[in-house]
């Protein structure tokens, strides 16, 4: 009898612990994932960092933290708590003991531009015993935004020279002030404001500035990011993006102002990208900001469309691996009435590399490696 007393008395008491586990795990249990830093670019290694934390005097033996990342965020190393699925979710077990918290800093390599989010963590834990699962779920909105890479700064570099140069060209030109392309004598038809007074004491003489000649500095890159067929190459298309990058980059830091006009549709509004010409760093972070949450999955508009509205006193510049003919057509009446005058094409090597219907334009070909 008195055996039957002792083990329905460890029953209850068995039972007891198991209820008493299961409602008191979530107390006082907080875990947290967030990135290291807000912005990234693609290329850099950053830190994802876990914090998981017990504060009550009951011990959690098993606690499992699980949450789904994009792939393009890649663990640089995994201990032997951690297991990457197809899926790509993160896979996490910590032992807490009473008023515990843990934290731990996983390198992640930033393999792609784009914006990518953790929305929610799961949390597991076994029972008391070992015998059952249980789980919570934490709703969270972390944010990590990914810049492109510039693409080879010294082609940048060449081309942004090279739109300077039709800038100074191909537009009704009017002598800027910020423009100085020499020094010569003084004549009596030059105003006061004219005069470097440097070169003046300098050489014992008046001396006034020569100035150059530019349009109103405005260029207004246009970024078609559709394919010509059926056939998507990821890598020309990302290219394009790290070339539209870096001209702004450029261009900017010489004091142009720029825009941007694309057919990618950003991921959050899933409207095309449109920024108006402008100058100045935090105009260049936004223009990176719209590039990277550019979704190439999304429908794309044609861009000869696009063309047909293209209105303004910028002058065009076109990036796209893409070359139909329609495309070709309007692009090419944008070069023969002034308005544009360059088109980046980036290719692989064996493609066709040159604009058949579209002799006005300047055409650079851009070979791109397949796996860049």
């Amino acid at each position: 009898m008195e055996i039957l007393l002792m083990l329905a008395g460890a029953a209850i008491v068995y039972l007891l612990l198991i209820k008493l586990y299961g409602r008191l795990w979530t107390k006082n249990l907080e875990a947290d994932v967030q990135f290291s830093t807000e912005s990234a670019v693609s290329g850099d290694k950053i830190e994802l960092i876990e914090v998981v934390t017990n504060d009550k005097w009951l011990p959690l033996p098993f606690v499992n933290v699980k949450f789904q990342l994009d792939r393009n965020l890649h663990f640089e190393g995994e201990d032997s708590n951690s297991n990457v699925t197809d899926k790509s979710y993160k896979n996490d077990v910590f032992s807490l003991l009473f008023h515990q918290r843990i934290t731990r800093k996983i390198p992640v390599v930033c393999r792609k531009r784009g914006l990518y989010c953790i929305d929610s963590i799961e949390i597991l834990s076994k029972g008391i015993f070992m015998g059952e699962i249980m789980s919570s779920k934490k709703e969270l909105h972390r944010e990590l935004m990914v810049y492109p890479a510039v693409a080879d700064t010294g082609r940048i570099e060449i081309v942004s020279k090279s739109i300077l140069g039709d800038l100074l060209t191909k537009y009704n030109l009017h002598e800027d002030p910020f423009e100085i392309r020499g020094i010569r004598d003084y004549s009596t038809q030059d105003t006061m404001k004219l005069i470097n007074w440097k070169a003046t004491a300098r050489t014992n003489g008046l001396k006034v500035n020569l100035h150059d000649y530019t349009a109103g500095r405005n260029v207004c890159i246009m970024l078609n990011l559709e394919s010509d067929g059926m056939l998507v190459y990821d890598a020309l298309l990302e290219e394009s993006i790290s070339i539209a990058a870096g001209l702004v980059q450029s261009l900017v830091s010489s004091g142009v102002n720029v825009g941007i006009i694309s057919n990618g549709r950003d991921k959050v509004t899933q409207e095309n990208i449109h920024m108006q010409e402008a100058c100045g760093l935090s105009h260049v972070s936004a223009v990176n900001a719209a590039l990277a949450r550019i979704d190439l999955s999304l429908e794309m508009q044609p861009f000869e469309e696009i063309l047909e509205n293209a209105r303004g006193q910028s002058l065009y510049i076109l990036i796209s691996s893409a070359k139909k003919k329609e495309l070709q057509a309007k692009f090419d009446g944008m070069c023969r009435e002034g308005r544009a005058s360059l088109w980046i094409l980036p290719y692989h090597a064996g493609m066709e590399n040159s604009l058949l219907v579209c002799p006005h334009a300047e055409a650079l070909a851009w070979e791109v490696m397949p796996h860049e």
